[in-house]
Order: structure tokens, then C-alpha cells, then sequence
């Protein structure tokens, strides 16, 4: 019973995580997937680089097929460090298991079953499958299909960072840089400036990005420039730190048709 009741209780902080669904989400996504995986232990997984096996290894011997660490030591020979480097490679997998002397114990003869031993020529973290199957249950149908076929954990998730969060970061840059150039003047008129400044801001948000209210109220009033300069200094010495941003928006909006 204690078991079950396990089980059960991981599923349902699995499933508080939001699916990742692209650049939009990827920051607030990582930040939760990352605490799910410390949270089973398997957050080490994400940061082990898998190991091609080794012919001469008894540990590799008593748990992987012949054949695969016959693939090994070809995969070696051609210099492939990394699962991914290998499906990018063709050609080298069709290996006969005869060509790679492997040092057998005398004490064990009869051999061990094939049938049950892996035949992944990779070595990868102890807790990979379960960490594989916990970032791919987080991810939306249309993000699964960029990181199929991929068994370590870690390369998904170097994958999903390659993908993501530098297309996030240079959107983050980019909307910051938008953010502290947009000016009433270069806008033509109020209705242009509050829309490009809103967007700007919606978008920030999108991001996971919140700017302080202290920070963007006063900017706001600063990029109007020369213009509005009593409405600027009555905000300043009134209500302009308990206005929320729409209400100042719609002040602002309320101002341009009196004048």
C-alpha cells in the first residue's frame, strides 16, 4: 500500500508541471522541471554524458550483449563520443560480434543469457530512463517529436535548452531593448505609444519577465518627452504610486483628447 500511495503522489506533482510548449514557456518550464527531477533524485541524470561501453569491462561483459559491445569498440574506432553523434553516422552499427575479441572468465564458461542483457552500447545514468520519461511527460505533442528517438536524458534536455532558451533569451534582449526605446514622439500619437508600450510589456510577461511597477510607471512618464509635462509632473507629485497600469494608460488616454 505505502508503494501505491507513492506512485500515486508522484503522478500528481507531475502533473502540475505545464507542458513545455516552446519559447513562450521554456523559463518558468525549466525552473519546474528541474525541482520535479531533484525532487526523484533524478536530477543528476540531466548532467551525466553517456559512455560507449567497454569490451574489456566485466562490468559492461556481465550486462551487454556481445554484439553491442562489439558496436562499441567500432563506434570507438570512428571516433563517435555521443548517442546523437551516432545516429547522425551510418554505416558503422552493422558490426560483426566475432571481429571484437572479448576476454572471457574462465569461471564462466557457459556464458550468461544474451536474450536478458542490454544491448545498448551506451552506458547511462542509473536514473536515466526514469528522468527521460519525466521531462518527456512534460512536454507538449508538438515539442515531443524534436527530441524523438533520443534515450539519454541528457542530450532531451540539451536538446530542448538548444532549442528554447536561446530563442528566449534573444527575444528577452530584443523586447528589453524595444522597452527602453519607445518614445511618445517617434509613436506620432498617444494611442500608438500606449500600444506599443503595453505589447512590449504583455510580451515581457509572456517570458516570465515582470518589470517593477516603481521602474515602469516612471518610465512610462519619461519617454512622453517634452510633451504632457504638467500631466507628468501632477502624476509625479500625486497618485503615480498607486495607480495600477492600466489606470495610468487610461489617464494618459483621457489627457490626449482634452488637449
Amino acid at each position: 500500500m505505502p508503494k501505491i500511495l507513492a506512485k500515486m503522489s508522484t503522478t500528481v506533482v507531475q502533473s502540475n508541471v505545464p507542458k513545455l510548449e516552446g519559447k513562450q514557456n521554456y523559463k518558468t518550464w525549466n525552473i519546474r522541471i528541474c525541482s520535479l527531477l531533484e525532487s526523484k533524485d533524478e536530477l543528476a541524470a540531466i548532467e551525466y554524458i553517456p559512455r560507449l561501453k567497454k569490451a574489456g569491462s566485466a562490468k559492461d561483459q556481465k550486462d551487454t550483449t556481445k554484439a553491442a559491445l562489439a558496436i562499441a569498440e567500432e563506434l570507438r574506432k570512428a571516433g563517435i563520443q555521443s548517442p546523437d553523434q551516432q545516429t547522425a553516422t551510418t554505416g558503422i552499427v552493422k558490426t560483426d560480434p566475432a571481429a571484437i575479441p572479448l576476454p572471457t572468465d574462465p569461471e564462466d564458461d557457459d556464458d550468461d543469457d544474451e536474450d536478458e542483457k542490454s544491448a545498448d552500447p551506451w552506458r547511462y545514468h542509473k536514473h536515466n530512463k526514469g528522468a527521460a520519461f519525466t521531462i518527456i511527460s512534460s512536454l507538449a505533442d508538438h515539442v515531443l517529436t524534436k527530441v524523438q528517438g533520443i534515450k539519454s536524458a541528457k542530450l532531451i534536455y540539451d536538446r530542448l535548452k538548444k532549442l528554447y532558451r536561446t530563442a528566449t533569451d534573444l527575444e528577452e534582449f530584443m523586447l528589453l531593448e524595444k522597452l527602453f526605446n519607445v518614445f511618445y514622439a517617434s509613436a506620432e500619437n498617444m494611442h500608438k505609444f500606449i500600444g506599443q508600450m503595453n505589447d512590449t510589456i504583455k510580451s515581457l510577461e509572456r517570458l516570465g519577465i515582470s518589470i517593477d511597477p516603481r521602474i515602469i510607471k516612471p518610465l512610462i512618464l519619461t519617454r512622453l518627452g517634452s510633451h504632457f509635462q504638467e500631466f507628468q509632473s501632477r502624476k509625479r507629485e500625486t497618485d503615480l504610486k498607486t495607480l495600477s497600469l492600466d489606470e495610468l494608460f487610461s489617464q494618459m488616454m483621457r489627457e490626449d483628447e482634452v488637449q
